[in-house]
């Protein structure tokens, strides 16, 4: 049976092959000439790259479409038999037709990012996801292939040619040239591709967007097409219901999960069927497992210890901290790994770190405010000393996943090699609503300044601009955390 596609499923299915393969814009940049493709590349990328078909035949019915609605423009050849995948005809992108229908689209009373589920046909979800999960898991599993021999390599240098610079170099080198040749062959050549907002289920406004050739998806665009617009209403009754059940499962919740970041959790779309809300149950479980793992992770012990603790060595480096809000009022937390010390870098104490910094200014959110932000400099990050530390990146997913439930405002980083490589590692074990938040825009300046309340004034010095965070602040917890409770309250006033 064909299924027939409106217009705004089509946009949003061109927008995520845009993303998903490599016939997009950046292969137009390279020959001067619009972009084509075959048919059966087309169909491979349906199936198989971006999963969004979940089979050939129905690929080969989205092609047809296309052609017939006229966002396909047949390039060269001939067509001589009834299957595209057969036919000897190349394609590319009617741009003029898609830009002109997205504007429609977006003009009219059904916006595409009215819908809360997505585009793409029901019967096919769970294929598509399956499809999806593959892929990733299959380029991820190659990351972890080049981290193991990295670091193989790097211990044999370092066991039997410690004095050896050249050696060292070579390896150096043979890391950056493998890490160079594996992103070209997963991104496709891609240069200006925001890796995570990719999804159609999570971000679907801004990947419309891309498919009629606009820039990629702002900051401003993803807090008002995701952030925002996915949440639901959360009648006062369902609150007290799940209020009233951890009362009596987790008496010493109370203290720690206020109303507000209660109705918040409830609020957000159901994981298997986005067109709805949470259920009271899903939010109570993941409340207890926030809870369990606070219990066994020791979080009072280490907020009584504060900075006294043997975590002191991390504060004094100043390159992790908290530091005023964005226009939102969420707090922000500044990450800049170019301070960090990688030589003595330990995973677990790191982590512990950062569950300290989350935890401390949790006790301090007023009520109206429960996610953050976090901005990073991940062009400062040395590749040859990160990719030795997978446990501490893969700990810190699993942290937002499991210990930190729907905190994160959004994640703002610059794009490059690097900040791909990293996210590719952490894909597999981060659900699509939190990959949808993290942003890797190539106008990352431009970006920061728009969530800023201050604008230009508000960039720190480290990432080019002129405000220098004192050290009162970034290298003393106490500090820290009471500048960014007094900028939250004025924030909520």
């Amino acid at each position: 049976m064909v299924i027939k596609r409106p217009d705004h499923e089509l946009l949003e299915l061109i927008g995520h092959l845009k993303l998903s393969c490599s016939f997009d814009a950046s292969i137009s940049q390279k020959t001067g000439k619009p972009p084509k493709f075959s048919g059966r590349s087309f169909v491979k990328c349906l199936t198989m790259d971006s999963g969004s078909a979940s089979s050939p035949e129905e690929a080969e019915e989205i092609l047809r479409q296309l052609v017939q609605e006229g966002y396909l423009l047949r390039s060269s050849g001939t067509s001589n038999s009834a299957s595209p995948i057969k036919d000897k005809v190349h394609y590319r992108f009617n741009d003029v037709k898609i830009s002109a229908n997205h504007r429609r689209a977006s003009s009219s009373p059904k916006l595409i990012r009215s819908s809360t589920s997505s585009s793409l046909p029901s019967r096919s979800l769970s294929s598509n996801d399956e499809n999806r999960e593959k892929n990733e898991t299959f380029r991820s599993l190659q990351y972890f292939a080049l981290t193991f021999v990295s670091i193989n390599l790097y211990h044999y240098v370092s066991l039997y040619y410690p004095h050896e610079s050249f050696a060292r170099f070579l390896l150096t080198f043979f890391i950056a040239s493998a890490s160079v040749a594996l992103l070209s062959l997963n991104f496709g050549g891609s240069k200006n591709r925001s890796e995570d907002i990719s999804s159609t289920d999570e971000a679907q406004s801004p990947t419309a967007a891309l498919a009629a050739g606009a820039a990629e998806p702002t900051a401003a665009e993803f807090k008002s097409s995701s952030a925002t617009s996915m949440v639901y209403p959360v009648p006062d009754a369902d609150a007290s219901k799940l209020r009233s059940d951890l009362s009596i499962i987790l008496p010493e919740s109370k203290s720690i999960i206020t109303d507000t970041y209660l109705k918040s959790v409830l609020s957000q779309p159901n994981s298997k069927k986005r067109s709805e809300r949470r259920t009271i149950e899903y939010a109570r479980k993941k409340f207890e497992a926030y809870m369990e793992w606070r219990s066994k992770s020791g979080v009072d012990e280490l907020l009584s210890a504060g900075q006294d603790s043997d975590l002191n060595i991390e504060f004094l480096e100043g390159a992790v901290y908290w530091h005023g809000v964005d226009k939102s009022g969420r707090p922000i937390l500044w990450e800049n790994f170019g301070a960090m010390d990688w030589r003595r870098f330990d995973s677990a104490r790191k982590i512990r770190f950062y569950v300290l910094l989350f935890e401390s200014v949790y006790r301090v959110m007023p009520e109206g405010v429960t996610q953050f932000t976090v901005v990073a400099d991940s062009q400062t990050l040395p590749y040859a000393r990160a990719v030795t530390k997978p446990a501490f990146f893969l700990g810190m997913a699993k942290l937002f996943v499991k210990a930190f439930p729907d905190r994160l405002g959004f994640f703002l980083a610059k794009s490059n090699a690097v900040a791909q490589a990293l996210m590719k590692l952490m894909k597999p074990v981060l659900p699509l609503s939190i990959k949808s938040k993290m942003l890797l825009p190539s106008n990352f300046k431009e970006e920061l300044i728009k969530i800023l309340p201050n604008g230009e004034q508000d960039v720190p010095d480290w990432l080019g601009g002129t405000n220098r965070h004192p050290d009162s602040i970034t290298k003393n917890l106490d500090g820290m955390i009471e500048d960014i409770k007094r900028q939250m309250e004025a924030h909520v006033r």
